[in-house]
């Protein structure tokens, strides 16, 4: 699943694309477990190169609920 995202903040803002590779398990009583994990880039758009990072990480997907 591609992505993009925008962070903006009163002092500084950043850009995030990436993708993600995972699957989903779905069991007959309701409960749904999502894993996945890909690469992502970040991109410091504010003049505080500090506040946030610039490169590229690891996004990693842990979710669980309940589909009714």
């Amino acid at each position: 699943m591609p992505y993009c995202g925008f962070v903006y903040t009163s002092s500084s803002s950043s850009v995030r694309v990436g993708s993600d590779l995972g699957y989903q398990w779905m069991w007959k009583n309701g409960i749904v477990l999502d894993a996945a994990m890909g690469p992502d880039y970040y991109l410091n758009l504010s003049e505080n190169e500090y506040e946030y990072f610039d490169g590229i990480g690891l996004n990693l997907v842990f979710t669980l609920g309940y589909s009714f």
